[in-house]
Formats: C-alpha cells, sequence, structure tokens
C-alpha cells in the first residue's frame, strides 16, 4: 500500500470488506491470516470514511465571498462572538466544483446566533485549511477535514437569517441546541 504512488480505487474497498468480514466470521484461517485480514479490514473501512467525507478544499484566500448555507453547528463563546459550521449552497465567486460541502465561519459583533437549521446569508473572508504548526504538531486542518469542512472564514457582514423553510435533517438536531 505504502508503495503506491497514488490511493487505490475506492470500489475496491468494499469487495476487500466484504471478503474480510466473511472470512473472519465464518471462515477457517490460522491467527496470522486472521490478524492480515484485521488489517485489510482497517485500510477498507479507512479507505471508506475517507470518500464518505471527501470535500474540496479551497486553495487560496478568497476575500469578499457572498456565501448562503444551512447551519449545521453553532459554538457560542461570548456575547460578541460565535463560530457557525454552515452547509454551503452558494459562494458567489467560486466554481461550483470548487465549493467545499462546509465552511467554519467567524462571527463578531453584536449579532444575534442562527440556531441549527437556519438558512443564512453573509459576506465572508474564505481562507484554505490551516496547516501544522510544525512538523509533528497538531493538524487542525485534518480535523476539519474529516469533517467534511473546506475552508475557513470570518464574517465581514454579520449573519442574515434567510426566510427559508427549514430542512427535516435539522429539525432533531436543533432540538438538541
Amino acid at each position: 500500500y505504502f508503495a503506491l504512488n497514488r490511493e487505490p480505487p475506492t470500489w475496491l474497498a468494499f469487495p476487500i470488506l466484504l471478503v474480510c468480514l466473511g472470512v473472519l466470521l465464518w471462515g477457517r484461517a490460522n491467527a496470522g491470516f486472521k490478524v492480515f485480514l484485521i488489517v485489510m479490514l482497517g485500510f477498507a473501512t479507512a479507505q471508506i470514511r475517507t470518500q464518505w467525507v471527501t470535500t474540496p478544499l479551497l486553495r487560496a484566500y478568497s476575500p469578499g465571498q457572498d456565501i448562503v448555507g444551512t447551519v449545521v453547528d453553532v459554538d457560542v463563546r461570548s456575547k460578541q462572538r460565535f463560530t457557525i459550521i454552515l452547509e454551503t449552497r452558494e459562494a458567489q465567486r467560486l466554481p461550483l466544483a470548487e465549493i467545499p460541502r462546509r465552511i467554519t465561519i467567524g462571527v463578531t459583533g453584536k449579532h444575534i446566533p442562527p440556531r441549527v437549521g437556519d438558512v443564512v446569508s453573509m459576506t465572508a473572508d474564505l481562507a484554505p485549511l490551516p496547516r501544522p504548526a510544525q512538523p509533528g504538531a497538531f493538524d487542525y486542518g485534518r480535523q476539519l477535514y474529516f469533517q467534511s469542512i473546506g475552508a475557513t472564514g470570518r464574517s465581514k457582514t454579520g449573519v442574515q437569517i434567510l426566510p427559508e423553510p427549514r430542512s427535516w435533517r435539522f429539525m432533531l438536531r436543533r432540538s438538541f441546541h
């Protein structure tokens, strides 16, 4: 695996997963072969997870983006500061194929935080995911990537809540916020 020039195709993970599970559950194999199958099961599961969360990543700083999206999470840090995670619907000056699935945006000032499920509009300065501060340091950008977040940003205008009906996907989640 580590000698490959690129990742193996995702479709290959499903047969590997099924064969490994089948042999482990119903087959008779020695202990060494079972350890090998468990390792292969881990690789297949990791490949599937990576493809599940993959999102386009913002490549460069992009100031003044007009963004429309659905609020997935809100983290109120103080009366004048909160962070939202948006499931992106539109980003005006980005090509459709390059719009990240989710964006985390910091908002400062006297604004009322939106609730989970609200559809919001704002203008924000977007930046690529942060890199580790030094080799071996915590990789915050990697953590965000595995949450399907492809960009970070700061709001310039505050948050405008649009009068759109809320998606049923967020109604249950909203009851916990």
